[in-house]
């Protein structure tokens, strides 16, 4: 059995060689989709950052952003691995207790003495000033920060030109630079001429890329929340005494460790939207690389019928036949899974620079998502063969004595075929119509699978009908 196999890849691997432009377009059938899906699973592992990674990049080597959910009201927290959360009120009492005011000084004797903190936001800025732009007037978004502060460098805060701003100065991050068109050393004039601010450095922030905004003591602070640094490690009770003022914590060792579990009644994610859009991805692909591939499978099995009919005058079986076709649709899928993947991976590490000015903040490095990569290779696999089939059980069936005089009789149009189609069209449409009224997967999926099938069992009767047209048509449209 196994020296049958080795035969049979031999001669696959002979055939690819001695006709290297048909197994290119093989290769390529198979590949150019899966090479779709590599791009598209590196690229999305390499940009999608996860929570820790998120806390990580957000807070830099600070330990926690707080906020107030309910200011002055104790409060339960029950996620600690999102920026925004959810907390609610611990109700002592039947009604409600008012909101009390909580001074920055309230808030550090909550924490371990040493500790310090900073006005932060992490979903962007409060403020905008309208300024003067080379195109006339545009608006930039602001934050007052003391960027003396070292909390700010600490939460990744980058500068890329220059230095921390002084009295009447400020930073600007590179797309307020190129948008206002000023420098290190310029000036930025608001709208209004009222006020002039000298540049004093082009900043960075690592999750705000696109935004074009100024950073300086001079504008008016208006943070939602604080940055924490802490002499030790932040704990749990450490998060513990901020939720007691209203506070929801954000912490990058509490994020990596939940110290809670979520309730039992919770309903998170996105309900099992993103598996079900891959699984119809991934259907389409099966099906349309099986449709594309197939075809050349069955023109390649053609024009190789005198080698197997010599075979099988040789005392080969129609099994051998079979696994003579199907071991060149195995050979080809691997070959187009190996490429498709590395070429993806490299042009996602080509195209990573490209993809952060995209998505708006940096990577966390080049990532494969090597369980959707294994997963493709075995499509690749797959789809190989289930293209390499038909022609192979073609193969296997043929007709020895004709094979050799060299006559491969014509095959007529069936008439149940175009009626089967039809009827697997209705029945795919049906599915699909029910899948999306019950949102499941499987049917849509069986949906688009019987759809395609019956407009392919169509097909030759839809190219005879529009052939009768041909008559009517000038040379060129009647010979096509």
């Amino acid at each position: 059995m196994l020296s049958g196999l080795r035969l049979s890849f031999r001669i696959a691997r002979r055939e690819a060689l001695r006709y290297k432009g048909r197994s290119a377009l093989s290769i390529a059938l198979l590949g150019i989709p899966l090479l779709g899906v590599s791009l598209g699973a590196s690229a999305w592992d390499t940009m999608n950052l996860s929570p820790v990674e998120t806390a990580e990049q957000k807070l830099g080597e600070n330990d926690a952003h707080i906020r107030f959910d309910w200011e002055g009201v104790p409060v339960v927290q029950h996620i600690w691995d999102e920026e925004w959360g959810w907390t609610e009120p611990v109700e002592e009492t039947g009604d409600m207790p008012q909101e009390a005011t909580v001074s920055e000084a309230q808030i550090l004797a909550a924490l371990p003495e040493g500790s310090t903190i900073a006005p932060y936001d992490t979903m962007g800025f409060q403020g905008s000033i309208s300024v003067e732009t080379p195109d006339g007037v545009g608006s930039v978004q602001t934050a007052g920060y003391e960027l003396s502060n070292p909390m700010y460098e600490a939460a990744g805060l980058e500068y890329l030109e220059g230095e921390a701003p002084g009295s009447g100065q400020i930073v600007l991050s590179q797309a307020a630079a190129d948008y206002t068109g000023a420098g290190v050393g310029d000036a930025v004039t608001l709208a209004d001429g009222t006020a002039e601010y000298t540049v004093s450095g082009i900043v960075e922030l690592p999750w705000e890329l696109n935004t074009p905004f100024a950073i300086g003591d001079a504008f008016e602070p208006s943070s939602t929340g604080w940055l924490v640094d802490t002499p030790e490690e932040f704990t749990y009770d450490d998060a513990l005494a901020l939720n007691e003022l209203g506070m929801y914590v954000w912490s990058t060792p509490l994020a990596a460790d939940p110290p809670t579990e979520l309730p039992a009644d919770w309903v998170g994610g996105d309900g099992g939207y993103t598996a079900m859009v891959v699984g119809l991805i991934a259907t389409v692909v099966v099906v349309e690389v099986i449709l594309l591939a197939g075809p050349a499978f069955a023109i390649s099995a053609r024009r190789r019928a005198r080698e197997f009919a010599l075979m099988s005058a040789a005392g080969a079986a129609p099994r051998h036949l079979r696994n003579t076709v199907l071991a060149g649709g195995l050979l080809f899928g691997l070959i187009a899974a190996v490429i498709a993947v590395a070429v993806g991976v490299l042009a996602v590490w080509a195209a990573t620079p490209l993809m952060e000015s995209v998505v708006g903040h940096r990577s966390a490095g080049l990532r494969v998502w090597p369980m959707m990569q294994t997963v493709m290779v075995g499509f690749a696999v797959a789809t190989g063969l289930l293209s390499a089939l038909a022609a192979a059980i073609s193969a296997s069936r043929i007709n020895v004595v004709a094979a050799l005089a060299g006559r491969i009789p014509r095959r007529r149009l069936k008439k149940r075929w175009p009626i089967i189609g039809l009827i697997t069209v209705g029945v795919g449409m049906a599915a699909g119509f029910a899948g999306v009224v019950l949102w499941s997967m499987p049917l849509m999926a069986a949906a688009i699978v019987a759809i395609q099938l019956g407009l392919v069992m169509c097909t030759p009767l839809l190219v005879s009908l529009v052939a009768k047209l041909g008559r009517w048509l000038p040379l060129a449209p009647r010979m096509a």
